[in-house]
């Protein structure tokens, strides 16, 4: 495992050299999706906006690939509820409630945080996401700039300086 130094600044971000995905990089280089336990342990050291950016900013590069489907397909999915709150401190609430209502498509209205659990339950209940994903094309555009004025507006919680193991 490769160890690398990272270090972003509130200024760095305000100024606009740093945007959303480069403020959340060392959660994109260094959270491990192949569990739940792996993904709250690795979460620890982050604020809970580095999080919930890192969250939507998944949810829209993979739903932009291929649909709510595709999301949910991937590692990354796992971390839904967290996109849901991310939505929600931005005070996106009809995309938050949009994304918060797929669960009561999956069996015991839950969304499972394992992959293949997901994949199953998507596939042997035939659920669909034709809405959602009209939904979030409407806006996809409106919604990446509010992340954007959000982390700047917000950069002191998106400040980082350490190392971080590479998955």
């Amino acid at each position: 495992m490769e160890t690398r130094h990272i270090t972003i600044t509130a200024d760095d971000i305000r100024s606009g050299k740093t945007d959303a995905a480069g403020a959340v990089e060392p959660l994109t280089l260094g959270v491990s999706l192949g569990s739940l336990e792996g993904f709250i342990s690795d979460i620890a050291v982050f604020t809970a906006e580095q999080t919930n950016v890192f969250a939507l900013l998944a949810y829209l590069r993979l739903t932009a690939e291929g649909g709510h489907e595709k999301f949910f397909f991937e590692p990354e999915g796992m971390v839904w509820l967290s996109a849901v709150m991310g939505l929600r401190d931005m005070g996106e609430d009809e995309l938050a409630d949009s994304l918060l209502d797929i669960r009561d498509k999956f069996p015991a209205c839950t969304v499972p945080y394992d992959l293949g659990s997901r994949i199953n339950a998507v596939c042997e209940n035939g659920i669909e996401f034709s809405k959602e994903d009209a939904l979030l094309e409407s806006c996809r555009d409106e919604l990446s700039k509010h992340i954007e004025d959000y982390v700047r507006e917000y950069a002191e919680q998106f400040g980082f300086d350490g190392d971080i193991d590479i998955f």
